[in-house]
């Protein structure tokens, strides 16, 4: 896999081993470019670790068709960067339409999202 590519890569926290960013440190470290590297490693591997996953059996907001939160599908269950993430009910004529829900709200109106 090429570095370009790993960059590009959802996954790039789990891809980069730690021998991949000790060349980076020795063949670009205090450069700049090194220095952005870096960061973007460490700031995915830190979101990867901050991760929340919401089971569909659940029924809460996280794994429902109408919240619009940033989530992705993992399996049963979706993973939303935190739990302290906020998303707009999209159901009109729901309890809730046009609120802020967390991933753990819930109504009475939930539908299991389509990715799932």
């Amino acid at each position: 896999m090429k570095f370009s590519d790993l960059l590009n890569s959802d996954d790039i926290g789990k891809t980069v081993s730690d021998e991949i960013i000790k060349d980076v440190k020795e063949g670009l470290g205090g450069s700049f470019v090194g220095n952005m590297v870096l960061d973007y490693i460490t700031e995915s591997r830190e979101k990867e670790i901050t991760m929340s996953s919401y089971s569909k059996n659940n029924k809460g907001c996280a794994t429902c068709e109408f919240w619009g939160g940033n989530r992705k599908p993992s399996g049963s269950s979706a993973e939303v960067g935190s739990s302290s993430a906020k998303g707009k009910c999209y159901l009109k004529g729901g309890p809730q339409y046009n609120s802020d829900m967390s991933p753990e709200g819930s109504c009475n109106k939930w539908k299991e999202w389509a990715q799932l």
